[in-house]
């Protein structure tokens, strides 16, 4: 379906990343590997995008904002924090890409 056909029914936006080109990577599927992990195929560029789609459709706006969640899961060798703050840090280059539009 298109995000702008479904504008109107949206209560809440999953953003997760996924392996899908190597079938032999450790991550492959979708088991929401953190956001522009290797070989994955969600990083800030198409953070960006949507974001951008978001705020266009009004789904992200300050009188009655949506919900957006991340979901991921960590790395080995990473706790939980570490990959919510690399997270993050990808939103906020997704953000400032918007803002320098």
């Amino acid at each position: 379906m298109n995000i702008i056909l479904g504008a109107p029914h949206l209560k809440r936006v999953h953003l997760g990343n996924c392996v899908l080109r190597d079938h032999n990577a450790p991550r492959y599927g979708d088991t929401h590997p953190p956001i522009g992990c290797p070989g994955g195929e969600i990083d800030v560029p198409e953070l960006t995008l949507v974001l951008s789609l978001l705020l266009e459709i009004g789904f992200l706006n300050p009188d009655d904002p949506g919900y957006l969640i991340l979901e991921i899961k960590p790395w080995d060798g990473k706790t939980a924090e570490e990959t919510i703050a690399d997270g993050f840090a990808c939103l906020r280059q997704a953000w400032r890409a918007i803002s320098a539009k």
